[in-house]
């Protein structure tokens, strides 16, 4: 079966870039994404402790998406540093 499917651009390309970094194609990607939500029950969502894993998934991949990134001032200490200018 064909879907359309309407991703944010800014999504979209990211998920490009991972695919192509790992060398699966968008369809392999979308299927796994869908098959994997597909076989999650109910209870194993309700379980006590899966909210927790889900932060702790959620908090690897950002720690995985951020690497390689220049080191850069974070939006919190440039909103710091200006706020140290003011009199």
């Amino acid at each position: 079966m064909t879907a359309t499917l309407d991703i944010p651009d800014d999504l979209y390309r990211k998920i490009e870039a991972k695919a192509a970094q790992t060398g699966a194609g968008l369809h392999e990607v979308a299927v796994n994404l869908l098959e994997g939500w597909v076989n999650t029950s109910a209870s194993e969502v309700d379980q006590p402790g899966a909210s927790v894993q889900w932060l702790n998934e959620w908090m690897r991949l950002g720690t995985e998406t951020c690497k390689g990134l220049a080191d850069s001032p974070t939006a919190r200490d440039i909103l710091n540093e200006g706020r140290q200018r003011v009199p």
